[in-house]
């Protein structure tokens, strides 16, 4: 996933050009992060690379507008814990108190341990302020900053960039934990996750997991070792925000539990780490724990801190080396049952085994039986319940349909209501725990219900969920236009904001005029990748009118919530509740009557989600049925053509005289032809009597000749 060698040829030498430009001064920081102007940059602190710390003692504190600058170098190993970090554990929350609390005892279980709930807690604490998303732009000349020359330090090769923020011109801001992957709010906004990246880097990965098997984003490929920085930063986020679902595997940000730790340890913290640990503090409050302590992930995950390499506490390089410790009250992991053959019922305790070890988002490829009693029903549009065993195991379900997979909850005649006993035919999938998904009901309180399926084991899949459309039954004809909003990409759930999307869109010389919209924005996808139209912002509704020609009937949306939300849109002053953008890349459909009238007005709800649309089609008038041609009568059936009589063998001719009355002639008789009704001219039939005939007088020449 690296960038080819004529890509870096050309981006060294424009590198080397920009170098020569004098970068004095930080710009002034926005309102929401210091009201101090900053008169100088933070490398001008230091005119040589600092190397050779070995001590606390050794480093000097330089601030600039009240932050701490990143004082550090990369690529040397930290061996001690800077002042500023040993300042921090205090009272109960010292290594040595948090150390002998209790971590997991596998790769599931560790965010239920006391050890993984004391460092959260801990990091919360301590994190008095939380920075936005674009005081980042100024933020990270403090943390990413590189000694000896005015510039800031492209996380994945080092290359020097900026500092001055050019809107992602030339650099931009990477999410080493992707948006697309459970975030939401502030966690989106951490200035100790968000790095400077040279753009094509950040490009390079996408949303794509931390890991070194194929399929994962290995991000030594860009030229520096920062696999453990890597690993160090996706615990803290797991740690400290809670992300805990969207963690592990392709779906997640990082391989494994395995390769995390291994990371971890081949490439141990570097004086830059804590240089950045210490200017993070200095703006947020709090720090990566696992930056300062790295033997908290061993211990968090129930294993041993291995010997022999640096830590900040030297604890694994000649330390006391403190073995694991095991919450006894974490309660423990079920065996995960073998997946059972498709088709198979399944106990609910064991759909939550199953379900419960899968990565975050993922389902099996076969369904399954399972009977239980409904204990709620949260939602009754689309029949979304609990349902519990009488051991009080209980289960979530996400999408009820009737037997048959076709009819949906709110639509179905008989349904079940709370305390009924029902039994379903689903996937079992992960999404933030165990669930079944889409299930099928097969049967209340013992009975059939319609439609069950002659063979379960092999069902049609159901249909995706349609928003029915608004102003009454609308008849559907030939699709005019559908318009897309870009080409689509390689990466799911990308939102790169960019606002050049209220513009004319031309297909099939048909035009959407969507200029007049705001808040709208382009070069956002969803989970497979399909570009999409983003309206409205975190902040803002987003909104757009259209007129569409006097030829089109109905206009249709294909449109979901965004980032797996559910959202509002209201059309021609119709309200919608939208489903959230899963990624099987699936949409709701509206489509909305335009015989009346020829304005579309669309809007998200103020106080709702963002919305992404994935297509407009514009639909005509359904062509009439064509008359049925009427049947052509029958043609009378050509006679048969006669036997052709025998032809009797001519006799010998006596050598001394021919008999008395016997002829010479030719003994062939005429051969009576009945024509047909019609001359061969005018029918298929009569050529074909012709043919016949032709073929039997060939065959008397031939045997005349004989």
């Amino acid at each position: 996933m690296c960038y080819n060698e004529h890509m870096k040829r050309f981006t060294k030498i424009l590198t080397t050009a920009l170098a020569t430009l004098a970068f004095a001064c930080i710009p002034t920081l926005s309102a929401n992060v210091a009201d101090t102007t900053v008169t100088a940059y933070a490398a001008s602190y230091h005119t040589t690379t600092p190397t050779g710390y070995t001590k606390a003692s050794d480093v000097n504190y330089k601030t600039a507008g009240g932050y701490t600058v990143n004082w550090g170098a990369r690529g040397e190993d930290c061996t001690f814990l800077s002042s500023r970090a040993v300042n921090f554990y205090t009272g109960n929350n010292t290594f040595a108190t948090l150390s002998q609390k209790g971590g997991g005892t596998s790769q599931s279980n560790a965010p239920q341990s006391a050890l993984y709930k004391a460092l959260q807690a801990f990091m919360k604490e301590k994190h008095t302020y939380q920075n936005n998303y674009n005081a980042n732009n100024t933020l990270l000349a403090y943390t990413d900053c590189v000694y000896g020359s005015n510039k800031i330090s492209s996380f994945y090769s080092g290359k020097e960039i900026g500092p001055e923020w050019d809107s992602a011109a030339t650099w931009n801001k990477e999410h080493t934990w992707p948006n697309s992957k459970g975030m939401g709010g502030y966690d989106e906004h951490d200035v100790m996750m968000i790095r400077p990246t040279w753009v094509q880097e950040n490009s390079s990965r996408g949303n794509t997991a931390y890991g070194e098997s194929s399929g994962y984003f290995d991000p030594n490929c860009e030229g520096a070792n920062v696999r453990g920085d890597c690993a160090r930063i996706v615990l803290y986020v797991y740690t400290r925000w809670g992300n805990t679902s969207s963690m592990w595997g392709t779906g997640g940000v990082m391989e494994s539990k395995d390769v995390l730790l291994k990371w971890m340890q081949e490439d141990p913290v570097d004086t830059w780490e804590m240089g950045r640990n210490d200017a993070v503090q200095s703006i947020t409050g709090t720090r990566n724990v696992f930056v300062d302590y790295p033997e908290f992930a061993w211990l968090l995950f129930g294993e041993s801190i291995p010997t022999g390499f640096n830590t900040p506490s030297g604890i694994a390089n000649g330390g006391s080396v403190i073995p694991p410790a095991v919450d006894p009250d974490l309660p423990d992991t079920p065996d995960v049952p073998e997946l059972p053959a498709a088709g198979s019922t399944v106990s609910i305790a064991d759909a939550l085994a199953i379900g419960g070890a899968m990565t975050h988002d993922t389902t099996t490829a076969g369904k399954y039986y399972l009977t239980g009693k409904v204990a709620d029903i949260s939602n009754t549009e689309y029949g979304n319940m609990h349902i519990q065993d009488d051991n009080g195991n209980k289960i979530y379900i996400y999408g009820l349909y009737s037997a048959d997979g076709k009819t949906r909850y709110d639509a179905m005649t008989t349904k079940p209501k709370v305390g009924d006993t029902i039994t379903v035919y689903s996937v079992i999938g992960n999404y933030n725990g165990a669930q079944l998904k889409n299930a099928w009901l097969t049967s209340i309180n013992g009975g059939s219900t319609p439609d069950t399926p002659d063979t379960p084991d092999t069902p049609d899949t159901p249909d995706a969920p349609v928003t029915p459309p608004s102003g009454g039954d609308v008849t559907l004809g030939d699709v005019l236009a559908t318009f897309d909003f870009g080409a689509n990409g390689s990466s799911g759930h990308v939102d790169n904001g960019n606002s050049s999307s209220a513009k004319t869109y031309t297909k099939n010389g048909y035009s959407l005029d969507i200029k007049s919209g705001s808040n709208l924005y382009a070069d956002c996808y969803d989970a497979k990748g399909n570009s999409c139209l983003k309206l409205g912002s975190s902040s803002n509704t987003g909104s757009f009118t259209f007129t569409v020609p006097s030829d089109v009937v109905s206009v249709t949306f294909e449109i979901a919530g965004y980032k797996n939300k559910t959202s509002k849109v209201t059309i021609n002053s119709q309200t919608y509740t939208i489903s959230g953008s899963s990624n099987d890349g699936e949409y709701d459909t509206i489509t909305v009557d335009t015989t009346s009238t020829k304005t579309i007005s669309v809007a998200t709800v103020s106080g709702a989600t963002r919305a992404m649309i994935n297509t407009i089609s514009f639909i005509g008038a359904e062509t009439p049925d064509v008359p049925d041609t009427p049947d052509v009568p029958d043609t009378p059936n050509v006679p048969d053509t006669p036997d052709t009589p025998v032809v009797p063998d001519t006799p010998d001719t006596p050598t001394d005289s021919t008999p008395s009355g016997d002829s010479t002639s030719d003994s062939t008789p005429d051969i009576n032809v009945s024509e047909s009704d019609e001359g061969c001219s005018s029918s298929v039939n009569g050529i074909f009597a012709s043919s016949i005939l032709c073929i039997g007088a060939l065959f008397l020449l031939k045997k005349k000749e004989n």
